[in-house]
């Protein structure tokens, strides 16, 4: 696998691809490695972080921290499910912890068509917030 980076002079705008030696892939693939999925992140850094990806719009995002309200997405999906699964997975959502073997997360990240690569670095990101 080889990996780039996009040079921009910062006077003309002009944009170079240099590639990266082997030495900066093993430091970029063993920083990542260092890395640890959080198991669990908290319901405000998982709101900040699907409105930082445009996932939920700005007043999404607060009504979800503030009361765990499900944004309009998320419940779209709830109301798919039959009860007493929805009545659960709603208390789920409104929970001030999610965690990253939650059956309810997976679903929604598999609705959303995201990989568990993809969900880790969620869970990566949104634990730096």
């Amino acid at each position: 696998m080889e990996y780039f980076e996009v040079i921009t002079d910062v006077n003309t705008g002009e944009q170079t691809i240099r590639p990266w030696t082997q030495e900066e892939i093993d430091a970029a693939l063993a920083q990542r490695a260092a890395v640890s999925v959080p198991m669990s992140i908290t319901r405000r850094q998982c709101a900040m972080m699907m409105f930082s990806m445009q996932m939920i719009s700005g007043p999404e995002a607060i009504a979800m921290t503030q009361s765990g309200v499900p944004p309009y997405a998320v419940q779209q999906y709830l109301d798919t499910l039959p009860e007493p699964q929805r009545t659960m997975a709603t208390i789920d959502f409104a929970a001030t912890d999610y965690y990253r073997d939650n059956p309810l997360l997976i679903s929604l990240m598999e609705i959303n068509n995201m990989t568990t690569a993809q969900v880790d670095e969620f869970f990566i990101s949104a634990a730096a917030l």
